[in-house]
């Protein structure tokens, strides 16, 4: 029972780090699979497969060397001089991924609640410093309660929708616009730039993989989880692609013309979201600095959440259009070590 509540919080934090705003606004549906077509479904369900055996590989290289220090894991599978550059970009990623949260926060609120962009941002800004505050406990339990709310709330609007819509509905089949654009390489482009994040995430999360089949079963409930709520989410994007495609929000856009409560249920699942990849990227940044200051302080605390508040300006649609692609790919290098089997681990079998 203990063995699998800890599953539960391992596939709720990683649940959480994956499935943010991006991914709930539709944002990343639209720009890494709907434009596939029929084919967009073959690239959610070859993500789910690739989130699973990477969080595999992370879990299988902790309870190998007994670790869970993110510099040892990322200097044992690069090596120290390649293993700094992956360190600076993953750090990078980290705050940029944080920065990037703040700004879909700020958004969010200003097209639900009408509130102004800037105090947006300073409200979703002073709810991580408060999770920060309790460490990593804060970060589980953030993801535990809004988890369910992004799940539970997206199939829902999902379902709704394509229902609503189901009279429109347009499958067109274009999984290959080309070798360098193509379902097969944007669905590994997805799952790579989200690996720089995950990796320090789940290497966090070891106090709570008491042995190796834990962690592996929280990988697998989280990797079907992002896999499902994908693939219903999906669902209206086959009808109204042409009018969402070039939303800031398209999961707004898309509520625009339905009742109150979709409304609601599309706010709240864009809110919870934000504020779970939010906290997760910016709980390791923090990490980060405190290891290299050797202290753990508030100070560090508030000076990286006013850090992730002032690279937030730069507004969430340019993060998820042109930045993101950038770290896919340089995060497929990572990506491909782990799943192939992080060959070091054989200097530490026994």
């Amino acid at each position: 029972m203990k063995n699998n509540n800890s599953a539960l919080k391992i596939a709720g934090v990683y649940t959480g780090a994956i499935l943010g705003a991006g991914f709930a606004s539709g944002k990343e549906l639209i720009v890494f699979f709907a434009r596939f077509g029929i084919w967009a479904a073959a690239g959610l369900v070859l993500s789910g497969i690739l989130f699973y055996l990477a969080g595999k590989g992370i879990f299988d290289f902790i309870h190998k060397t007994n670790s869970d220090s993110y510099d040892f894991f990322i200097d044992e599978i690069f090596g120290k001089k390649i293993g700094t550059f992956v360190k600076i970009v993953s750090f990078l990623f980290l705050i940029t991924l944080f920065s990037t949260m703040i700004a879909a926060g700020g958004e969010i609120l200003s097209l639900i609640k009408g509130i102004n962009v800037f105090y947006g941002r300073i409200i979703m800004t002073s709810l991580c410093f408060l999770a920060f505050l309790f460490d990593v406990k804060g970060l589980v339990q953030i993801n535990m309660v809004m988890c369910p709310i992004i799940i539970a709330g997206g199939i829902f609007i999902g379902l709704y929708v394509f229902i609503k819509e189901s009279g429109n509905i347009e499958l067109y089949n274009n999984g290959f616009y080309n070798v360098t654009d193509n379902f097969v390489l944007s669905s590994f482009l997805y799952t790579s730039y989200n690996i720089i994040t995950i990796v320090p995430v789940l290497i966090s999360m070891k106090k709570y993989s008491s042995d190796l089949k834990t962690g592996k079963k929280g990988c697998f409930i989280a990797s079907l989880t992002m896999t499902v709520l994908g693939l219903f989410m999906i669902l209206p994007y086959f009808s109204l692609y042409g009018k969402i495609q070039e939303a800031n929000v398209p999961i707004i856009k898309l509520a625009e013309n339905y009742p109150l409560f979709i409304k609601i249920t599309a706010a709240a699942v864009l809110f919870s979201a934000a504020a779970t990849t939010a906290c997760a990227n910016g709980f390791e940044t923090i990490k980060r600095l405190e290891e290299k200051a050797k202290k753990n302080s508030v100070e560090i605390k508030l000076l990286t959440c006013i850090l992730g508040f002032l690279i937030s300006s730069l507004g969430f649609r340019a993060f998820v259009e042109k930045i993101y692609p950038l770290f896919g790919f340089i995060g497929l290098f990572e990506l491909f070590s782990i799943i192939t089997g992080i060959h070091v681990l054989k200097k530490h079998r026994v």
